[in-house]
């Protein structure tokens, strides 16, 4: 094929046809430019698909990463309330409530004081923040929601 575009080149030119020469130079190059077209098109597409796997992958962790937040956050919660019933039933006795068991009383004191900081699971936020990647979220409600989160945590 290559060889019959290149004898009738070779054919055009000798015979001093320049303007079907022209006119075959210019369809050569509308055809390379067609064909880069194409391919900078299907790369672009081929791109795109790659970031939105990306979009999805991280989307899931952080969804990974709220789940476990929330299975902590209630024993958190719970961890807290047996706390506060503690105090108060420590609080009873000083209200004048006689002690019967001095070592379930200390029991009480003992676990008011195991109060905890909870610490949660953000760590494909950060990832995303470190890594300059929170553009590819693409939903803007997301990730002002996100953000929003974030905040909410260090408060």
């Amino acid at each position: 094929m290559i060889t019959l575009f290149r004898k009738f080149r070779q054919r055009l030119f000798t015979e001093n046809k320049l303007g079907k020469y022209s006119l075959y130079a210019i369809g050569e190059i509308i055809l390379v430019v067609i064909g880069i077209l194409i391919a900078l098109q299907i790369n672009n597409a081929n791109d795109l698909r790659k970031l939105r796997v990306k979009e999805v992958h991280y989307l899931k962790n952080i969804k990974s990463d709220l789940q476990i937040n929330i299975l902590e956050l209630d024993k958190y919660i719970e961890t807290r309330t047996q706390c506060i019933q503690a105090a108060n039933s420590i609080l009873e006795h000083f209200e004048g409530k006689p002690i019967t068991d001095p070592s379930a009383f200390n029991a009480l004191g003992i676990s008011i004081y195991s109060w905890q900081k909870f610490y949660q699971s953000n760590n494909t936020f950060q990832e995303l923040l470190n890594s300059g990647n929170l553009a590819i979220i693409a939903n803007d409600s997301i990730k002002n929601m996100l953000l929003n989160i974030e905040s909410l945590y260090k408060k």
